[in-house]
């Protein structure tokens, strides 16, 4: 929101307006504008990560699919699988101390252990997980999960994947001027006339054309896929 009383906007990640406004704080020259969030879902809902996000994809083309599966089962099994592919041996790599994963002083950081692996995150079991501690720092995951669900949703068009190729040349386009654009918020260089330079940039890439082009297929995916 500028002064003057116009307004731009961008789609960006929650919390952006608070870093973008204490960046303003240090430039004399930004001082005409400010950044504020509007959210895109009712309730100040923040919208969730598709399931997709981490998991694992077992090649077609994979001659073990099945051992795949059964390891996986494996894991989820019991409480005893589950805790050494998460956290590894116990007694090496942890203790537990009532019904809490406690790391061993010898590890440096999270890092250094089992749990840390990002990969791993993909088969997390909130019925399994284990409340951890590494020092005086303690890491619950179902209570984080549990405030994930509370504030968060899946969009509704969770499922839609958009086929890009015949508006690639625009969305190659759109995507440079978006970055640029963001890079020049980020170095406090980005001023009120450079909104109006934004939108002719978008507007000659095609913008209407991608829009339409996108929308089609979303129509398309509702009808086949919300009845």
């Amino acid at each position: 929101m500028y002064k003057s009383g116009q307004c731009a906007a961008i789609l960006t990640e929650m919390g952006d307006s608070t870093y973008y406004n204490i960046l303003n704080l240090s430039d004399e020259d930004s001082n005409n504008h400010t950044y504020t969030e509007f959210p895109l879902f009712q309730e100040n809902k923040a919208s969730r990560l598709s399931p997709l996000f981490l998991s694992f994809v077992i090649s077609g083309q994979s001659r073990n699919k099945e051992r795949v599966l059964m390891f996986l089962d494996w894991i989820q099994s019991s409480q005893e699988n589950y805790r050494l592919f998460r956290y590894g041996l116990e007694g090496r790599d942890y203790n537990l101390v009532n019904q809490s994963v406690s790391m061993l002083q010898t590890s440096e950081s999270l890092d250094d252990m089992f749990v840390n692996w990002y990969g791993g995150k993909a088969i997390m079991n909130m019925e399994l997980e284990d409340p951890y501690w590494m020092g005086d720092r303690s890491q619950d995951s179902t209570q984080q999960w549990e405030e994930v669900c509370k504030n968060t949703e899946y969009p509704p068009h969770s499922g839609f994947l958009p086929d890009y190729n015949a508006a690639y040349n625009c969305f190659n386009t759109r995507r440079s001027t978006y970055n640029e654009t963001l890079m020049r918020m980020k170095s406090r260089q980005y001023q009120q006339e450079d909104s109006e330079k934004y939108i002719e940039k978008m507007k000659k890439a095609g913008t209407d054309a991608f829009v339409q082009g996108i929308q089609q297929q979303l129509d398309q995916w509702r009808k086949e896929n919300m009845q």
